[in-house]
């Protein structure tokens, strides 16, 4: 028996709007509630994963029901990303950072130029890397060259859980990797916070 009475676990993507028929690289929640599994629940977009979390949050909440939610992005950067971004050691302030720039709809984001304006802000070539787009972004290799940025590969997090970023996407991929294949930790996920 578990501590919570409903476990949920949200697979996230920083992808445009999937449309109807579910696929593969998508938003998918899937939910047990008491020893009861659910089917997975396929959703097109990040604002309807949002409301089916809010809604999810919401009916615990009112039910008084213990409820786990696990996402499969990171929460935060590596040690002196927030005060070298926003000049404050408060992670939180990444968030709010992220918040006032990034423009996310169910068609399109701004993940990459975001990534780029942050690059900006940091010696060398970096931190974050890989445009997935067809226009070429100043700022923003679309390999991996980046050096002198400053930042370490990997989250304390990280280095305590060796192996935990591989897997068949991973060798695993640089922590600032913007998007694409293998991104863990990149602007991908921050999309979802």
């Amino acid at each position: 028996m578990i501590p919570f009475d409903t476990v949920a676990m949200l697979d996230w993507s920083a992808g445009n709007d999937t449309g109807p028929r579910p696929r593969r690289d998508a938003i998918w929640l899937g939910v047990v509630r008491g020893e009861v599994e659910e089917d997975p629940r396929y959703l097109h977009n990040r604002g309807e994963a949002e409301a089916a979390l809010a809604a999810l949050i919401e009916g615990a909440r009112t039910a008084g029901r213990r409820l786990l939610i696990g996402v499969d992005f990171p929460f935060g950067f590596p040690a002196g990303f927030s005060a070298a971004l926003t000049g404050h050691a408060d992670p939180f302030a990444v968030w709010d950072w992220l918040a006032d720039r990034i423009e996310d709809t169910p068609i399109a984001n701004n993940r990459f130029d975001v990534a780029a304006r942050i690059n900006a802000r940091f010696s060398g070539v970096g931190p974050f890397w890989f445009n997935g787009l067809r226009r070429d972004i100043a700022g923003l290799p679309r390999k991996d060259t980046r050096t002198g940025h400053g930042m370490a590969e990997r989250r304390a997090a990280d280095a305590r859980a060796p192996g935990a970023a591989d897997g068949p996407l991973a060798s695993p991929p640089p922590r600032h990797h913007a998007g694409g294949r293998g991104a863990r930790g990149g602007l991908d996920s921050r999309l979802g916070l």
